[in-house]
């Protein structure tokens, strides 16, 4: 059976046209793994101001696509901030997320607010801007222990 071509050719043209008028879309994640640990064990907290300090130059720096020519690059502030060696998502990382929302005004900085387990070096955590991504779940993966893993392995 043979079929005719112009049955396809309106759908052809669409799609001419729209491959012809569509622009580059530009969109981008900034992802950030930092350690956490702020050498007192007595204060958990994010060591201020040299935290606000270094998330603020992550935020403010530009990100070049080296394949193209010019600057194309984008400013925008953090996305997700994976942190290890943390004390818990209820002291270390609540304060990264409230450094992130004082930093960002209009960012809408949550913090994941499972703990993993730790032989004592601390876990991780996770702050992410609500705006640009979704958390949809949080698994713990194997055991911390002194022979094997020292901080339970999220995912």
């Amino acid at each position: 059976m043979v079929r005719p071509v112009r049955a396809r050719t309106p759908a052809l043209i669409f799609a001419a046209v729209v491959a012809a008028t569509a622009s580059a879309a530009l969109a981008q994640l900034r992802v950030v793994s930092l350690n956490g640990y702020n050498f007192d064990p007595l204060d958990p907290m994010p060591r201020s101001p040299w935290a606000d300090t270094i998330l603020r130059a992550i935020g403010d720096s530009v990100s070049d696509d080296p394949f193209v020519t010019g600057n194309p690059g984008i400013r925008k502030p953090i996305d997700v901030l994976a942190l290890q060696e943390v004390h818990s998502a209820q002291t270390t990382v609540a304060g990264y997320c409230n450094i992130m929302n004082a930093l960002y005004p209009g960012a809408n900085y949550q913090l994941d607010t499972v703990n993993g387990a730790t032989t004592g070096a601390g876990t991780q955590g996770l702050v992410y801007n609500a705006n640009a991504v979704q958390l949809i779940a949080t698994k713990r993966v194997g055991v911390s222990s002194g022979s094997g893993q020292p901080r339970q392995s999220m995912r």
